[in-house]
């Protein structure tokens, strides 16, 4: 298949863009490498994909080893996009691309809104126009918000958002659900829970723990310290991606081709047990901080980890890495790559 991967920079976005390589697909990458996370670790993704950085530049395309290609392209360009669009024929489109982080999106709502809203509206509206066969959408664990309990299916409510960033991708969810019923645009959606391993995103708590563990800083937990992750190996994370792409929802008895999916380990793991992993794997002690302050307060749930069952069931989909079989080999990934590939 020929396949857009927007946010394919990113972290999620360019293990998925290797796995499909792997696959035997032909793919196109676009990112509007932002700064808001690490740009110089977007380009030292891209320089791991194969890419020649130099040549970047607006709107170009770069080409990479063999049926790879990349473009410096904003979403939320929307001349810029359709001409990709009709240039490329895409089967199937894997929408990685967004701002991500809570704290961010409460400084910065009207960015955050642009691009997680109305760049993905950008990528539906182009997908239906230019008859792509398969949409996959990227959202997030944290669309659960306020009513949330654990674990999180995806029968729960989700109409209580905490944070701009929940919101903005719970609207692009329902703009997702509709275009499939209104269009029969096969769309599917995973809400990633915690995904962490090699090439990390900079803001996420597996790297922020590693780098203050690394620079002898304290870390802050918030909650008195109960707080409850479904730490997800990225391999595992793309192997989902991957049966979700090869197959795409159908539009049976009147339902909108329309799929969506908890992914994550389905299991429950206090931070604190994750944080003793990683000292163990840098050999070296954290210093902790433990903050009264209501997870709540901060935008988060105190216990977030996935159902993973209708996946399962319906996908076969299967974790096999468990977090302490995965921690040392993002461990390894970060000695190598802190203060030289990027920084904080």
């Amino acid at each position: 298949m020929n396949i857009l991967v927007t946010g394919g920079a990113g972290f999620i976005g360019f293990h998925v863009v290797k796995r499909l390589l792997a696959d035997g697909h032909r793919v196109v990458v676009v990112d509007n490498l932002n700064t808001l996370n690490s740009r110089e670790l977007k380009l030292a993704r891209l320089g791991e994909l194969g890419f020649d950085c130099t040549r970047i530049a607006y709107g170009a395309s770069v080409p990479g080893p063999g049926a790879l290609s990349f473009r410096l392209l904003d979403i939320l360009d929307e001349g810029g996009i359709n001409a990709l669009f009709e240039a490329e024929k895409f089967d199937s489109v894997v929408h990685m691309a967004a701002v991500t982080g809570i704290d961010e999106s409460m400084r910065n709502p009207e960015y955050f809104i642009k691009n997680n809203y109305m760049g993905t509206m950008n990528i539906l509206e182009a997908s239906r126009r230019h008859g792509v066969r398969h949409l996959f959408f990227a959202s997030s664990a944290c669309v659960h918000g306020a009513r949330a309990h654990a674990p999180q299916s995806e029968e729960d409510d989700v109409d209580t958002p905490m944070s701009i960033y929940a919101m903005t991708k719970r609207c692009a969810e329902l703009s997702c659900y509709t275009y499939a019923k209104a269009y029969k645009l096969p769309v599917t959606v995973f809400r990633f829970f915690c995904a962490f391993g090699p090439w990390g995103r900079p803001d996420s708590p597996p790297m922020t723990i590693a780098r203050d563990i690394a620079d002898g800083k304290t870390i802050s937990i918030c909650n008195n310290g109960n707080l409850i992750r479904d730490f997800t190996y990225v391999d595992d994370v793309v192997d989902g991606v991957a049966i979700a792409l090869s197959n795409p929802p159908l539009a049976l008895g009147g339902n909108a081709p329309y799929a969506l999916y908890n992914v994550g380990r389905g299991k429950a793991i206090p931070l604190r047990t994750f944080i003793q992993s990683i000292e163990t794997a840098m050999g070296k002690s954290a210093s902790i901080d433990v903050d009264s302050t209501p997870s709540i307060e901060r935008g988060e749930s105190a216990e977030t980890y996935a159902d993973t069952s209708k996946l399962e069931a319906q996908l076969a989909y299967s974790p096999v890495w468990d977090f302490e079989e995965a921690v040392p080999i993002f461990v390894q990934w970060f000695r190598q790559h802190y203060k030289t590939t990027f920084h904080y």
